[in-house]
């Protein structure tokens, strides 16, 4: 383990080169700020000004830490003396060079550190929002709330107020009601989860209001294709053998019909001779299969019989091959379960939309379609009326200020001509509207022009779902261009931040907690096993102590103050973590530190307002 340079330094310099695009995949500890802020000092060397470089993130903090590091570089390359630490001399290289750019078009960037662009992704759309109201279609826009929903229940209530009405809208909705037994808690719930989600759906519904039906069913048949190609490619080494066995339990269970109902899917196999295709009349095929394999649980058999085609000699059509078939099952099933991932595969194949809607479902979802985009109406409605606005709200209105890719507003050509290179962080966090945002940014770009894409992002962290974060999208976007931009991928698999046991422990253990092999569409991330900078320190990296007979907890509390203590004795400036799921865990831990005395900081866990000095004197 080489101490002075890391095992992915050539990636590292590769990602300072401003002339490409990158998409980089950095895992936690990896160093990814302090990449970022190395190619934004690179940018900023060979641009006309800082305002052509544009930074996203996800958090306010993020950005705030982003733009100190950079003017922290920059005050400290104000110092003629190169730092020894080789990644703070790169840094005090680069932000020299910056400095000198800095003088010559007379920028004062540590005066004036906000004509560095660095934003929130949130910030960042409503600032497109605000610059173009009228094509927004909203006004001064109000900071989101971080709670919409009472003001989803209040334009839902207005919605439903149509349900008498002898109109188009008012039938749509009683489909709907009808559909759900008439239970309007139930309507209002559904229509309240739509409204959360409503930029997944809602530029579909305006793209595809005419042939709306031939859409939905291309996606859930592209869905079937997928799933049944992904099965063929992890099954192609056993083809022939796993028909043979197919066609014999076909076989068995069409001369039996009082027992073939339990396994009736495994009837389509008789006459199997090879694995059946990734087409969709397939299917039929595939979920014979699925059922020679799997429990109705979906886990996998252990034992087969004659209900599943695999009777006893006395039983059987072909008693001389009844132990041999059973034997060759045994040791297909066994090299199954050693299939990472297949056997997912296997029950995803068990739930497939079907490939064409029948008529009574198409109404209701064609009844949907058509209340859907009403009810968003009047949440804007709602929104300006009480003068607030949700996150989504705002990117919705940021994707009608910027126009179609083919039909661009003047806000769009104008920061075409603006922006130069686009960076941004956490990009597993990226939702399909953000994504929509930047293709249409870049949507004049070109290969080679001299603009670039900069994505950062770790699959294996996307912690945004609640904000419908698609982490697939980071993966589709290394393996394929963002319009005419093709990104390079690069991956740093060094962390900095752990001794080498913590990282092995993590590496070992997390491993087999993640999807076996990546799947864009269904967002699946392999783990990525990472490699110690630092050095293994000796003793145990991890300590796992388990109170069985401590229902009040407080042995365990009493233990994580003896720990503290001893840390302390051992290295008494070292800084100490506390990580509990909920604050319900502290309730003991809390009174053993202070019995032990030792003090503590917390955000929102032991508000001085509950203390009982505090408490007997209010």
């Amino acid at each position: 383990m080489n101490q002075i340079n890391p095992a992915d330094s050539a990636a590292r310099a590769k990602a300072l080169n401003t002339n490409q695009s990158f998409a980089v995949a950095a895992p936690a500890g990896s160093g990814k700020t302090g990449l970022l802020t190395q190619r934004i000092l690179c940018l900023l060397a060979v641009v006309d000004s800082p305002e052509q470089i544009l930074c996203m993130t996800f958090t306010r903090k993020a950005a705030g830490e982003m733009r100190h590091r950079l003017i922290d570089a920059l005050v400290k390359a104000q110092d003629e003396t190169e730092p020894g630490n080789t990644y703070e001399r790169e840094t005090w290289q680069l932000a020299h060079r910056v400095l000198a750019r800095d003088k010559a078009q007379n920028w004062q960037l540590i005066a004036a550190p906000n004509r560095l662009r660095i934003l929130t992704i949130d910030s960042f759309c409503r600032n497109l929002a605000g610059q173009l109201v009228l094509e927004s279609g909203f006004g001064e826009l109000p900071e989101p709330v971080d709670n919409p929903d009472k003001f989803y229940q209040l334009a839902i209530q207005d919605l439903l107020g149509e349900l008498e009405s002898n109109t188009p809208l008012g039938d749509a909705i009683g489909k709907l009601l009808i559909h759900l037994d008439n239970d309007m808690a139930r309507l209002e719930s559904l229509l309240l989860r739509m409204l959360s989600k409503r930029e997944q759906w809602l530029p579909h519904i305006f793209a595809h209001q005419s042939n709306a039906r031939d859409e939905l069913e291309l996606a859930a048949q592209n869905l079937i294709e997928e799933t049944l190609n992904e099965a063929a490619q992890r099954l192609a080494s056993v083809d022939s053998d796993l028909a043979i066995l197919a066609d014999y339990a076909a076989q068995n269970l069409q001369s039996t019909v009082q027992d073939m109902s339990p396994q009736i899917g495994l009837t389509d196999c008789l006459g199997m001779t090879s694995l059946p295709t990734g087409d969709i009349e397939e299917l039929p095929l595939w979920l014979g299969l699925a059922e020679l394999f799997l429990t109705k649980s979906g886990s996998w058999r252990k034992t087969i019989n004659k209900k599943a085609g695999f009777p006893t000699k006395k039983d059987s059509l072909q008693p001389d091959m009844a132990d041999a078939r059973k034997k060759a099952w045994a040791d297909m099933c066994l090299w199954c379960q050693q299939q990472p991932g297949l056997l997912e595969v296997l029950n995803d194949i068990r739930y497939l939309p079907a490939a064409h809607f029948q008529q009574d479902q198409w109404q209701i979802l064609e009844a949907l379609t058509n209340t859907l985009p009403q009810l968003s109406a009047r949440l804007s409605w709602v929104f300006r009326n009480e003068g607030v606005c949700d996150y989504t709200e705002i990117t919705l209105a940021a994707l009608t200020a910027l126009g179609e890719e083919d039909t661009p507003t003047d806000l769009t050509l104008r920061l075409d001509y603006q922006i130069k290179h686009i960076l941004v962080d956490e990009f597993q966090d990226t939702s399909s509207v953000h994504f929509d945002i930047l293709r249409r940014l870049t949507a004049g770009w070109q290969s080679g022009d001299g603009r670039t894409l900069f994505f950062v992002g770790d699959g294996m962290q996307s912690l945004y779902g609640f904000r419908n974060a698609n982490v697939g999208l980071f993966m589709d976007v290394r393996q394929h261009a963002l319009g005419e931009i093709s990104l390079q991928a690069l991956d740093l698999n060094v962390n900095f931040r752990s001794q080498a046991n913590i990282i092995q422990w993590i590496n070992r253990l997390f491993s087999g907690a993640f999807p076996a092999t990546a799947n864009i569409g269904r967002g699946a991330v392999p783990y990525a096993l990472s490699e110690p900078y630092k050095k293994a320190i000796d003793g145990p990296a991890v300590n796992i102590d388990i109170f069985r007979e401590d229902p009040d907890r407080l042995l365990e509390a009493e233990q994580v103050a003896e720990k503290i203590l001893a840390a302390r004795a051992t290295d008494p400036e070292a800084s100490i973590a506390i990580l509990v799921r909920g604050r319900a865990h502290l309730r003991e831990i809390l009174p053993a530190l202070r019995e032990h005395e030792l003090p503590w900081q917390a955000t929102d866990i032991d508000p001085l307002a509950s203390c009982m000095p505090v408490v007997d004197l209010l």
